[in-house]
């Protein structure tokens, strides 16, 4: 091993040094290598848990460390390892454990405060807040146990980080809070922002930083923290706290575009050239002049040079008297094409109240006028809007406005969904419903407390993707494709080991359900009895897959209570699950190794590993976890998008179906969306459908189209619903095409929503005649195929392959 130079004992509050012996060190040292420091705790059961901050190694030859006074007596270890680049370049590097340290911290005489923090403990962001939150502020002292910590809160106006007393004299708020050191050197107070909200928010935006013309989106605090007068030390990190009296306003230098070609306005232009155009479109893509409350709305962008970027777009209402108000931001957007028209947005009552400003005289009470601001995100280029401050807007009743929008009496009956608050941070939330994200919050909140419960019940939703396959269905069984819940039975459940002659040689039973429920599992929750057979252990599994996700999560709690004092991290969730001896070990903690079973099982684990034990023929618990933290990276991109509780604050709304409106095959499929075709545009081809037709082009809009459209918020694209005889010949479609009789569509995703994640939609939810993967890779088709008749549908799955120039279909029955 390496040398390591520094301090064994440091004194708790004090910097220390440490570097690699570069001479006389063995290994030799590499000056072409890098080097990473890692910095390692021992626990009480001797096992060592890395503890780097953040997961992020220091880097180079020399490092510095402090530690404060909790840990003083704790025994650390400092490893460095060596990255050393193989040849040639492209070649994957290699990462060895080349020196490590121990380091004891000694306790320091000297009575002081080393360090004090402000947060939002329990939130994704910590360092966000609004006036109903509770901060906590934190001094961590050296020599000061038992003795009296005074926390004072500050709103920051001076640049900068740290405490500045003399531009921010007049923004100190009058209340003390006050805490006792504890035995680790921690003073902790709790400071509730509600308490004196009115008193903040005075302060806050009676004085404004130098230059600033209001005090802007967010309120910033910072606290500083003192021992009998002295010492004062002061958070380096802001809480920014959102301000409920601030207004936004559109960029002045964006580009900007009337809502509707009956405004008179003069374009903004965008001076990249990048956005060229934006207005409201119906569902057919036609330009719109006025909408009334109820409609849909979507927003056509025509661009140039941005495909593969993204953009977002504001619509802003009007206003002469007072400043414009924002009443719908859209999320982020990603242009694939030069036009794109988004799936937008349904002007109800509460997005036309966002636009009322309250101000006598002014008509938006009744009348409104939007204007569209586009934001190119990624890219230098500036947001630009659209039909703003002309003469033309000036007089809104005397002339047709940009989207003018006339309320008329009819009400917005939809409930306020209590989860698009509360739960809308949740990972892969986007999977399920708002009963079951609620009660995945509700179970972490009763087995890991209110501080926690969003933290473990991000770790659970991540564990519920990766042993379901992404399903998150009670009925998914381990190795099988998704089945219709209602076909399965008890013989489901057998899992045949066979001898290379087919011939069955031992005879298991498959898991099931949303943490994968296996017979050890139901004996440790009560639910089975070793020894009575596996009639009544496939009955037991059977009655779980059959019950409903919502209730199956009633024995995922009961699986964990046992357990919850034991389970410190979400991490050691996926291992109670997976390997339950892993929990509370260290990362280099071997569950499995070479020659036992478990290990054949999971073979793939250690060998396709992308850490330091890659292909070591043991797993350890880093490489079992890699493929929960890639679940949890994945369901980032799946949070809740659309929020439809059974539960809510209104009284619930019966809801009546849908009726497509005129020009509409279904909800969402228009029939000049379905008849759409370059081909016979380009050559002059009828593509008009037959009455027969249209009526299979209905069906395939009711059964397929708007169920796609629905759960995937309208973030999808058709590229060929109906072909006629005539341009069916043209592409070289085949005679019996579904799309010859209206009975298929070919679709994308878009913003986001993948192929892959469509295609697995259709397979599992819907009834179908045929779907294609369409070319493209294992893991991505570059479209979907799917068709669908009247009667006997039969639910076939294909891949569309090119073997010698020929395309070639073959069964695809893979559990995606």
């Amino acid at each position: 091993m390496a040398t390591i130079i520094g301090n064994q004992n440091p004194k708790v509050g004090e910097t220390n040094f440490y570097e690699i012996r570069i001479f006389s060190s063995l290994p030799f040292f590499n000056p072409g290598s890098k080097y990473e420091w890692y910095l390692f705790k021992k626990q009480k059961n001797g096992n060592w848990i890395d503890i780097t901050k953040n997961g992020t190694p220091k880097t180079g030859t020399k490092v510095d460390y402090t530690f404060f006074e909790p840990v003083a007596g704790d025994l650390f270890e400092i490893r460095i390892f060596e990255i050393k680049q193989a040849l040639p370049p492209s070649a994957q590097s290699t990462k060895t454990l080349y020196g490590k340290l121990e380091v004891k911290p000694t306790a320091s005489k000297i009575g002081q405060i080393d360090k004090v923090v402000l947060f939002n403990r329990g939130k994704k962001d910590v360092n966000k807040a609004n006036y109903r939150d509770t901060l906590i502020a934190q001094a961590f002292c050296t020599g000061l146990f038992g003795q009296e910590i005074e926390f004072q809160l500050w709103e920051d106006d001076a640049p900068g980080e740290g405490h500045n007393p003399e531009i921010n004299k007049n923004n100190k708020i009058p209340r003390v809070y006050k805490a006792i050191v504890n035995e680790k050197g921690i003073a902790e107070a709790k400071i509730s922002l509600s308490a004196d909200e009115k008193v903040m928010r005075q302060i806050a935006n009676k004085y404004l930083m130098k230059g600033d013309k209001d005090e802007g989106a967010n309120h910033e605090y910072y606290v500083t923290a003192t021992h009998l007068g002295k010492g004062e030390k002061a958070s380096q990190v802001n809480v920014n706290v959102a301000n409920p009296d601030y207004k936004p306003k559109p960029k002045e230098n964006t580009p900007k575009f009337p809502a509707t070609p009956a405004s008179k306005t003069q374009k903004q232009p965008d001076t990249k050239g990048k956005i060229i155009d934006a207005y409201f479109v119906d569902a057919n893509e036609k330009k719109l002049t006025k909408v009334k409350i109820g409609d849909k709305i979507r927003v056509r962008v025509d661009s140039q040079n941005l495909k593969g970027k993204h953009i977002q777009y504001v619509v802003w209402e009007y206003d002469s008297i007072t400043s414009h108000d924002e009443v719908y931001r859209s999320a982020k957007i990603r242009v694939d094409y030069d036009s794109i028209v988004t799936s937008g947005f349904t002007l109800n009552n509460n997005v036309f109240s966002k636009g009322m400003s309250g101000v006598w005289g002014d008509s938006d009470n009744e009348k409104q006028n939007y204007f569209i601001e586009v934001i190119p995100l990624e890219i230098s280029g500036e947001s630009k809007k659209f039909g703003v401050d002309s003469d033309g807007l000036m007089e809104v009743e005397k002339l047709k406005s940009p989207a003018v929008v006339d309320k008329n009496n009819k009400q917005d009956t939809k409930a306020k969904c209590i989860c698009q608050e509360q739960y809308k941070d949740l990972v892969w939330g986007g999977a399920v419903s708002c009963e079951f994200r609620k009660k995945v919050v509700q179970i972490c909140l009763e087995l890991w407390g209110e501080d926690r419960k969003m933290q473990m019940a991000n770790g659970l939703m991540a564990v519920m993707n990766v042993e379901t396959a992404g399903s998150f269905k009670a009925h998914q069984i381990m190795g099988k494709s998704l089945q219709d819940v209602n076909s399965i039975t008890k013989d489901d459940f057998w899992l045949y080991k066979k001898d290379k002659n087919g011939k069955i040689i031992s005879k298991s039973s498959r898991a099931v359900g949303l943490i994968q429920f296996t017979q050890a599992a139901l004996q440790a929750i009560g639910e089975f009895k070793s020894g009575t057979g596996f009639d009544k252990l496939h009955e037991l599994k059977l009655k779980l897959a059959k019950m409903g996700e919502v209730n199956q999560l009633d024995y995922v709690k009961k699986y964990f209570e046992d357990s919850k004092s034991k389970i410190k991290s979400p991490e050691d969730i996926y291992l109670h699950v997976f390997a339950p001896k892993g929990v509370g070990k260290a990362d280099d903690f071997v569950l499995y190794e070479s020659g036992t079973e478990e290990y054949r099982q999971n073979a793939s684990v250690d060998t396709k590993s992308t850490g330091e034990h890659k292909n070591d023929k043991k797993i350890q618990r880093s490489e079992i976890l890699e493929r929960y933290h890639n679940s949890v990276k994945e369901g980032e991109n799946n949070k809740p998008k659309e929020f439809k509780c059974s539960t809510t604050k209104a009284a619930p709304v019966a809801k009546t179906p849908e009726t497509p409106k005129e020009g509409m095959l279904s909800v969402h499929l228009s029939l000049a969306q379905a008849i759409k075709s370059d081909t016979a545009k380009k050559n002059g081809l009828d593509n008009k459908p037959s009455a027969a037709e249209k009526e299979n082009l209905k069906q395939l809009g009711i059964n397929i189209y708007d169920k796609i459209y629905d759960k995937f918020n309208g973030n999808v694209r058709l590229t060929s619903v109906f072909r006629s005889e005539a341009v069916n010949k043209k592409v070289g479609g085949s005679s019996t095409s579904q799309h010859r009789f209206g009975q298929a569509l070919d679709i994308q995703g878009t913003n986001g929503i993948t192929n892959k994640q469509i295609f697995k939609y259709v397979k599992d939810n819907l009834t179908y005649h045929q779907i294609i993967w369409e070319y493209g890779t294992k893991s991505e088709p570059n479209w979907v195929h799917v068709g669908y008749k009247p009667s006997g549908n039969k639910k076939i799955n294909t891949r569309a392959t090119r073997v010698n120039g020929k395309t070639k279909y073959i069964t695809f029955d893979l559990a995606i």
